[in-house]
């Protein structure tokens, strides 16, 4: 691999909204004896062949917690592939429930309890909004600066909308109450949005507004289970602090469950600070096309290009 002198590496892991790009099962099959006994864990979890389901290629037909474990797995599985050719980082971040693999592969915690965390998540913020009888939508908003979308936040109409993470400068993610959202969708289309896509999530990870409950109920699996010192440092992706510690760890994944992030603000870290390549860890290649809009670009290198770019 070639790597430009001074420059170093990151591994991002990918989180809600992965499509499959047509080369995981790829390197699955290349790389059989690491990804299957990781898939196998995740098929206890899910009560789901995750290996037939991805021979098959209906990932996207699997209900919300089990793609979401099915990711975890194949993330870890491609971070072990990496580690085998000795490609290690040296710091890394995750998009969105990525943050549970950036930590496994730190070894903040082992792939065991990271499937644990990640479950209990999922399983504690959709108790809170059943227990509050919330329907659930998110969306991005695709061509609208910032400013314009917090002004419309103001307003009385959106008071359970919140901004709660940003791909780039003009790809924003809003979650809220479906029928604030809906309204809110069309004020945005009126103000010159390019495009409004729903994603496909009923879960509203970082929403401050609705997941202040799940915060209490999650900290009990947070407090039992094994956590160590990372063996690189974890980007924060609410402030882009650097994390080096175990109690930092901890920490971060508490208030992770209901922070709003910034994806685009951890990406501009990385490449203004000498990260080259970034290397996304996970099936699909979303994070490699969000990397485009990065001003100060940095080489991405992902499942369909990793063959060419790393030799594996």
């Amino acid at each position: 691999m070639n790597v430009k002198n001074n420059y170093k590496t990151a591994f991002v892991f990918p989180g809600i909204g992965v499509k499959l790009s047509g080369y995981e099962r790829e390197i699955y099959n290349r790389y059989k004896s690491i990804y299957s006994p990781l898939l196998s864990k995740g098929s206890e979890k899910t009560g789901i062949n995750l290996e037939d389901i991805l021979n098959v290629n209906s990932v996207h037909d699997l209900d919300e917690l089990s793609q979401q474990i099915f990711i975890f797995c194949f993330s870890a599985g491609t971070f072990r592939v990496l580690s085998e050719k000795n490609i290690q980082p040296s710091i890394s971040a995750g998009y969105s429930f990525g943050i549970y693999n950036a930590l496994y592969a730190s070894n903040g915690f082992s792939f065991n309890d990271g499937i644990v965390l990640l479950s209990n998540a999922f399983s504690c913020i959709k108790k809170v909004c059943l227990s509050l009888g919330k329907n659930i939508h998110t969306s991005v908003i695709i061509g609208l600066p910032i400013d314009i979308i917090e002004s419309l936040l103001q307003q009385d109409n959106y008071s359970s909308v919140a901004h709660i993470n940003s791909n780039n400068e003009i790809c924003h993610i809003i979650s809220g109450n479906r029928e604030e959202m809906l309204d809110f969708n069309n004020a945005v289309r009126k103000e010159g949005a390019l495009n409004v896509v729903d994603l496909d999530t009923t879960q509203p990870y970082h929403h401050p507004k609705f997941s202040g409950k799940s915060y209490t109920m999650f900290q009990p699996y947070i407090n039992t289970i094994t956590w160590n010192e990372p063996v690189f440092p974890i980007i924060s992706t609410i402030n882009q602090k650097i994390l080096t510690t175990a109690d930092e760890l901890k920490s971060f994944v508490a208030d992770h469950l209901i922070s709003p992030i910034n994806w685009y603000k951890t990406s501009e870290y990385l490449c203004d600070n000498y990260f080259d390549p970034i290397i996304e860890c996970g099936p699909g290649i979303s994070l490699t096309q969000n990397g485009r809009f990065i001003p100060n670009k940095a080489r991405w290198i992902n499942i369909k290009n990793c063959s060419k770019q790393l030799g594996i």
